[in-house]
């Protein structure tokens, strides 16, 4: 079974850290029963969440781990995204969520709740 989840444990937040040579302070795992079989590492400052790296199979996989973190940004009143140059930022274009800058979402619940879909859903 897939899950996905919030890195809690330290310790794998820093070797995933190290793995990618970042220094992120969150992150989101994918799981296929123990295993990691993708992650997506962030940081939160007080005015927007900062995208360091990512790394899982598919462009799905890519897709709901941003959109997993976006969430938990949202949550805590965070609106706004920058990807760092060194994240690869042709995901996010194929993804279709970069609405003006290259390399920001300035609204994550325009992402998260405007899309086409969402929109459908909610007219019928």
């Amino acid at each position: 079974m897939i899950t996905m989840l919030p890195v809690k444990d330290r310790e794998l937040l820093q070797s995933l850290n190290e793995k990618e040579n970042t220094n992120a302070n969150l992150g989101y795992a994918l799981y296929d029963e123990n295993e990691i079989t993708g992650y997506v590492l962030y940081n939160l400052f007080s005015e927007y969440g900062e995208f360091v790296a990512i790394n899982a199979n598919s462009l799905s996989e890519k897709d709901g781990l941003i959109r997993a973190a976006l969430g938990s940004l949202y949550e805590v009143g965070i609106n706004k995204a920058i990807f760092k140059y060194s994240f690869p930022i042709e995901i996010v274009r194929k993804l279709n969520m970069l609405q003006q800058e290259e390399y920001t979402i300035p609204s994550i619940y325009d992402i998260l709740f405007q899309c086409c879909s969402c929109k459908k859903a909610n007219n019928g």
